[in-house]
């Protein structure tokens, strides 16, 4: 028994040997490897695996929110809806039929899927010419009944007090003299301007206009404020 008990002693006595000496080659490892990114430069574990990839990758952008006056623009594109209200004397044409917009005081009438071409000032829409797939006014459903989508076409200009463009509108550039108040990310830089030339690239988001003032939420690649101030902020 005693001889089996030593032996048994001296084997725990070994496997203790082995795992401290184990303990220690991780040590010197990680030691190693400390010293020698510390020498050499950043360590890439995943090799070239990912290399040249940026699909992860987010493009950068600014949080731009603004009420400003009302510019002259033309926007053409894919709208999720347009909603509009207001009056005239002439016809909308929605595919093979023609509704009269002078018999109603304020027309509302709501684009779906829209898209083509849509411009306005601070008084009127002067153009409404595209493609929807549904359009409502004052209520009523109007659908093509042979076609997935209908052509919608204004005769002549609306008066309106209410336009509302849909979350993914995206316009190129926005430059005028205007006056109003911008917020950039969410409110860190904010700008009152006074008959300004204001330039915004890149804007991607949602757009409203009512009570004469131009509402826009999104982001953008870069603002530019030139007058009173100057003012250049870029991604």
């Amino acid at each position: 028994m005693e001889i089996e008990y030593i032996k048994k002693e001296h084997g725990r006595h070994r496997s203790n040997h082995h795992w401290k000496f184990l303990v220690f080659v991780i040590f010197l490892g990680v030691f190693s490897f400390v010293i020698y990114t510390s020498f050499y430069g950043d360590f890439d574990f995943t090799g070239n695996i990912i290399q040249g990839s940026d699909s992860s990758q987010e493009e950068k952008s600014i949080q731009f929110q603004a009420d400003l006056t009302i510019p002259q623009l033309s926007i053409e594109g894919n709208f999720d809806r347009i909603e509009l209200r207001g009056n005239s004397g002439s016809f909308l044409q929605v595919g093979d039929q023609r509704f009269y917009l002078g018999n109603v005081t304020n027309n509302y009438i709501t684009l779906n899927e829209y898209d083509g071409e849509i411009a306005f000032n601070e008084e009127k829409i002067s153009v409404i010419e595209g493609k929807a797939t549904g359009v409502i006014i004052n209520g009523i459903l109007v659908t093509s009944q042979t076609k997935e989508t209908t052509k919608i076409t204004f005769e002549n200009s609306l008066s309106y007090d209410l336009l509302e463009m849909g979350n993914e509108v995206s316009i190129k550039k926005i430059s005028y003299v205007t006056s109003g108040l911008i917020n950039v990310e969410d409110g860190k830089n904010a700008f009152v301007v006074n008959e300004e030339q204001v330039t915004i690239n890149d804007f991607k988001g949602s757009i409203q206009i009512s009570n004469k003032k131009f509402r826009l939420d999104g982001q953008i690649s870069d603002l530019e404020i030139l007058g009173n101030k100057n003012v250049n902020i870029k991604v």
